[in-house]
């Protein structure tokens, strides 16, 4: 891949930004100084999860993407965006509650227990995590360097779990291999939509895939039942009598019944 330093003018400054491309030049990315972040000597760049930008480089001539590519398909369909994000937000948490417990006076400890969630960040100890942040080092499962050993690369740590990735930029070739070779899935693409007949598909707490449809509760309160399987949920055509758990109806999901449009990607050459 070729990388290119290029000057962008931005409110009639000229501010330094990066041009990347494949090798046969077939496809280009103009990184925009504001997707750039500086962290020690190196510059960090966000990938963000839209379908165009990075993704057009990921997408070009690779065996696992449907071709045409179809239109919206972007990186949410990435099982490797979505492997290091999930590995990320494990370290950051690990890191966080090893924090916590340090924080606890020699005293008290061994004689309290330190929460296991995550202390929620206000707005301005984000933004300044985002604009200097530490790094979390990951393997790139299956992708080697010259010596057959397996690479690594550092990500920015994450202000918010849903936070986009941030990789050096110097690294961006191995990222772009890992994401190619850990496969697609259609089925992880958001939408707001009914995927099928009233269905939406999700993620669970615990990874597994589940089916959610908007059903209702005694007094006629919406909800939303949960199952196993796509079939399933589409062939459910009753109207629950009760809210427990044993029924399939998940309370954290109660009324959350997703928008009808489509969650459409963002632009970002």
């Amino acid at each position: 891949m070729l990388i290119e330093a290029v000057t962008a003018k931005m409110a009639s400054v000229l501010e330094p930004c990066y041009r990347l491309s494949t090798a046969d030049g077939h496809r280009k990315w103009n990184i925009q100084p504001e997707s750039i972040v500086r962290v020690g000597d190196r510059a960090f760049v966000k990938l963000a999860r839209s379908a165009h930008g990075f993704a057009s480089l990921v997408f070009h001539k690779c065996p696992q993407v449907p071709q045409p590519v179809p239109k919206g398909y972007s990186l949410t369909t990435s099982l490797g965006y979505s492997e290091l994000v999930a590995r990320r937000n494990r370290e950051d948490q690990v890191a966080q509650l090893a924090k916590a417990e340090a924080s606890v006076p020699a005293l008290f400890r061994g004689k309290c227990v330190v929460s296991a969630k995550v202390q929620r960040k206000t707005h301005k100890e984000m933004s300044e995590l985002r604009q200097s942040p530490d790094v979390i080092t990951l393997k790139l499962d299956g992708v080697e360097d010259s010596e057959g050993n397996t690479q690594s690369v550092d990500v920015a740590r994450p202000a918010h779990t849903l936070d986009d990735l941030m990789v050096p930029l110097a690294d961006i070739d191995s990222v772009l291999k890992y994401f190619q070779q850990s496969g697609f899935s259609a089925q992880q693409q958001k939408r707001k939509r009914p995927d099928r007949d009233g269905v939406w598909h999700r993620k669970d707490k615990d990874g597994s895939d589940v089916f959610l449809k908007a059903v209702k509760k005694q007094g006629c309160v919406k909800a939303t039942k949960k199952f196993k399987t796509e079939q399933e949920a589409i062939e459910y055509a009753g109207v629950s009598e009760g809210s427990s758990d044993s029924d399939g109806l998940d309370p954290a999901h109660e009324g959350d019944v997703p928008d009808q449009d489509v969650d459409e990607p963002t632009n970002e050459e």
